[in-house]
């Protein structure tokens, strides 16, 4: 009985990650009426100014977050201005094909300045395993 309360805390967790992953394709999709298929890229990218800001140059992560915000901010701008806003009111391919290509070149570009060597990033939260009536549950 236990492994199946793990497996379905586990689920759980699992699951409201791809909740909010869908949750953002869904408000893109409703604001912009693009299918983007380089969120997932964008946010890589967002994840490697973090690195950067916090593993590289040594940065507090609580200073780094509000800093790698105000980066995402023109970031996303001009990704809208060069990807999707001249495709507005175009058929539905043309425009599912640049947020792809906007994805490869987000892809190529992140091993040019970043290198293809592994990186972890440090965290803040206390990483302890409790013991609930059995069923091991993770802090983070």
């Amino acid at each position: 009985m236990t492994k199946l309360a793990q497996l379905l805390i586990i689920g759980i967790a699992t699951g409201s990650i791809y909740g909010l992953i869908a949750l953002g394709f869904t408000l893109v999709y409703k604001a912009t009426k693009v299918f983007n298929f380089a969120q997932g890229d964008l946010m890589m990218l967002g994840a490697y100014f973090a690195v950067l800001l916090t593993v590289t140059w040594g940065w507090n992560p609580w200073i780094a977050v509000p800093a790698v915000i105000l980066i995402a901010i023109p970031v996303g701008w001009a990704f809208q201005f060069v990807f999707v806003r001249p495709l507005i009111g175009q058929p539905f391919l043309p425009v599912t094909m640049a947020t792809i290509g906007a994805s490869l070149v987000i892809i190529s570009i992140i091993p040019y300045f970043w290198g293809v060597i592994e990186r972890s990033y440090p965290t803040q939260f206390p990483q302890e395993v409790y013991d609930v009536g059995g069923v091991r549950v993770s802090s983070i």
